[in-house]
C-alpha cells in the first residue's frame, strides 16, 4: 500500500508541473474625468440671463454690504423669475438678494 500513496502523490506533483504558471496582470483603472463647461440659460419674459451673470451680481451684492470676496467658500443661488428676483445664501448663513433682469 505505501506505493499506492507513492504513486498517487507522484501524479498530483507530475500534473502541478505540467500546469503553466499563471500570469498575474493588473490593471489600472482610469482617474481622468473628462472635463467640460457647462452653460445654464435662464429666458423669461423674452428676457435671459445666465449663471455666470447671476453669479457675478450675487458675489457684486455680498461685496457691496461690506463682506471680502476672499471669504466665500459656498454660494447657493435661488432664481424666482416670477418676482424678478435672485436670492443667494454665501457660506450657508449669509444671505442678499438682487434683481434678476434690469429694465
Amino acid at each position: 500500500m505505501a506505493t499506492t500513496k507513492k504513486a498517487a502523490v507522484k501524479t498530483t506533483e507530475e500534473a502541478a508541473a505540467k500546469k503553466p504558471a499563471v500570469k498575474k496582470t493588473t490593471t489600472k483603472a482610469s482617474t481622468k474625468t473628462n472635463e467640460y463647461k457647462t452653460t445654464v440659460t435662464l429666458q423669461f419674459a423674452g428676457k435671459e440671463t445666465c449663471t455666470c451673470c447671476m453669479k457675478k451680481k450675487a458675489v457684486e451684492a455680498w461685496v457691496a454690504a461690506g463682506n471680502d470676496e476672499k471669504n466665500i467658500k459656498s454660494l447657493a443661488l435661488y432664481v424666482k423669475p416670477e418676482d424678478n428676483k435672485v436670492y443667494f445664501v454665501v457660506n450657508d448663513d449669509q444671505e442678499g438678494s438682487f434683481v434678476l433682469f434690469e429694465d
